[in-house]
């Protein structure tokens, strides 16, 4: 274990630090957790939306602290992971929180965890309200790492719990079937709060567990909807309606039916944070993400995407195939060993015309062989070439393309930092 820092030392000196502090990367339990959040006597007083599911919480919570924001609120907001900097996790009013405050928070956290040993995750969660409580934000949104039931950031009370999509990712710690998975991301819901299940198909299992516990449920579509009207959007629900919404500039279909979500959350606030519509308008203009179907470049069309597991592979594939341009494919392509690498490309046979593929810079990362068995599989002929780092392969596509060709990077999180570093 590396000697404990001072408040002195940088940022990165502490999270090389907290990395060693637990022997695993994941432990899902609460109470280890708990204990420490009630020796730093973290207890915010602000209200706090809870985000979980598969695919798509990165979205919503990146439209809901936009539409916050734009009523102006004081917002703070924590995802995860970061694509380039530890600070992405922490933001207030969609400002990263700087170093200094990010090390007096872990510091903080440190000094009370004495003995108690926590995951880098568990940590970073504690940090992030700590920053929260210390800026006196107004609200803030939490979006689940694992799970739910047994994630850190399940330990605070909220006023209001959305689950996106269900689909199969990190079957080890959840379960392999979608029910299972659904009974997890679940214990999230409260008693007699808000729970949305922002999903077409819910699976079964959340349903159950939010009417158990007689939360106030909300389901997409038989509760609340959003149309598309032309270039406009119009969300209507049984109380509610917002209408003449633009279009969000986080590209793809899906992201439709995550901004509804977002909306009903709005919708919900409605009775102790009304947001003006002109708000909502904006807000929904102004949201923006990384490694969500980002374009990088025009000539030839280069886009990252994050979609690492089957459903954000199929999502990502259907609006690519609507996008790209006329010339040939290059996929730039790793994924790490626990994902189903299988799936995660199958929704790319047919239109990928080389794979460009290295390992991620990762002691989880599959091998490249592994990776060129699984698309042999599906795509026996295939081009594939291999190269050291995921930054080569980008490298390469760049020098192997035409104007009107296409460059797709996706797989993982640290395919996108490691091709296109801070952007």
């Amino acid at each position: 274990m590396l000697q404990k820092p001072s408040k002195n030392d940088t940022l990165n000196v502490w999270l090389n630090y907290i990395e060693t502090l637990h022997p695993n990367e994941i432990e899902l339990s609460l109470d280890r957790v708990r204990e420490v959040n009630n020796r730093a006597n973290i207890d915010p007083s602000f209200p706090i939306i809870l985000v979980g599911g598969t695919n798509g919480k990165g979205s919503v919570c990146a439209f809901i602290e936009s539409i916050l924001y734009a009523s102006g609120l004081k917002v703070g907001c924590y995802t995860s992971p970061h694509l380039f900097r530890f600070n992405e996790r922490i933001r207030i009013n969609k400002q990263e929180v700087g170093d200094k405050d990010i090390v007096d928070a872990l510091d903080c956290i440190e000094m009370s965890r004495r003995d108690i040993a926590l995951t880098y995750f568990e940590i970073s969660t504690l940090a992030a309200v700590k920053c929260m409580d210390k800026e006196k934000v107004d609200i803030a949104i939490l979006e689940v790492g694992l799970g739910g039931r047994l994630d850190a950031v399940n330990i605070y009370s909220p006023v209001i719990s959305l689950i996106t999509s269900v689909s199969l990712d990190h079957q080890a710690y959840l379960g392999n079937t979608l029910d299972k998975i659904g009974f997890e991301k679940a214990g999230i819901f409260r008693k007699n709060v808000p729970a949305i299940i922002n999903h077409k198909d819910p699976v079964p299992s959340m349903i159950d567990a939010a009417n158990k516990i007689n939360s106030s449920l909300s389901l997409f579509s038989d509760d609340y909807n959003i149309e598309i009207h032309g270039n406009k959007l119009h969300y209507i629900s049984h109380d509610s309606s917002y209408s003449d919404l633009p279009p969000p500039n986080i590209k793809g279909d899906h992201q439709i039916v995550n901004l509804a979500g977002a909306l009903r959350c709005i919708e919900l606030l409605a009775s102790t944070m009304p947001i003006p519509l002109k708000s909502i308008r904006q807000g929904i203009a102004d949201a923006s993400i990384k490694g969500r179907f980002q374009i990088m470049k025009n000539k030839p069309f280069v886009v990252v995407d994050v979609a690492h597991n089957p459903e954000s592979a199929y999502n990502l594939a259907n609006n690519f195939i609507q996008a790209k341009q006329e010339g040939l494919t290059i996929a730039v392509f790793s994924v790490l060993a626990d994902k189903d690498c299988l799936a995660i490309i199958q929704p790319f046979i047919g239109f990928i015309d080389k794979w460009y593929i290295a390992e991620l810079p990762s002691d989880r990362s599959l091998s490249c062989n592994s990776i060129e068995e699984a698309l042999r599989i599906g795509m026996p002929s295939v081009s594939i070439e291999r190269f050291l780092t995921i930054h080569d392969a980008y490298k390469e596509a760049l020098n192997n393309s035409h104007d009107n060709d296409n460059i797709l990077m996706f797989g993982s999180f640290l395919v996108i930092s490691e091709s296109i570093g801070d952007k």
